[in-house]
């Protein structure tokens, strides 16, 4: 298991960073002070996003973002070729950026194939089940299970698992 491997992420070091949210419009939007706290705790780093083309503009003029990086649904109706081309430019764009650390905060298995195909030095998601998943990050944080517990908290646990204890005004 590679979970805590390395307890603490030295922030100040991180060059780029990767923030996934696989998700629908409301929880996307609910991911942007992830960005805010991530660029808040390494200033020289470059925060990237990816989330589904249909959820982009929820992020989209973010102004910590430096790219956002998109997942069409519709790839699936392309058919088998033109979806890998699609699926391959996709994972050539984000290869190229050298990301050092990955931030998932789903328990979407493309997650973890990212974290293994992109092997960035760290990586954190929810704890989540399965010989695949729990070998797959450097660190976990605990996925939602509390309903009173807001959502934005939840995902800010990722950083949290990090060794970053976000600040009020990431929050917003």
């Amino acid at each position: 298991m590679r979970a805590m491997r390395n307890p603490v992420v030295p922030f100040g070091s991180l060059r780029r960073a990767l923030v996934t949210k696989l998700r629908h419009h409301g929880d996307v939007l609910l991911a942007a002070p992830v960005l805010s706290a991530l660029k808040h705790a390494a200033p020289q780093c470059e925060v990237d996003a990816l989330v589904y083309a249909d959820t982009a503009p929820m992020l989209a003029g973010h102004p910590v973002l430096a790219q956002l990086h998109t997942i069409d649904r519709q790839w699936k109706r392309l058919g088998l070729s033109q979806q890998a081309a699609a699926e391959w430019q996709l994972f050539s764009t984000l290869n190229a950026r050298g990301y050092d650390l990955i931030v998932h905060l789903s328990v979407h298995r493309r997650g973890a194939w990212l974290v293994r195909l992109l092997r960035p030095r760290w990586s954190v998601a929810p704890r989540y089940t399965g010989w695949f998943w729990a070998n797959s990050f450097t660190h976990y944080y605990p996925a939602q299970s509390n309903p009173d517990r807001h959502t934005v908290e939840s995902n800010l646990d990722s950083l949290r698992a990090l060794g970053y204890e976000p600040q009020t005004e990431d929050k917003r």
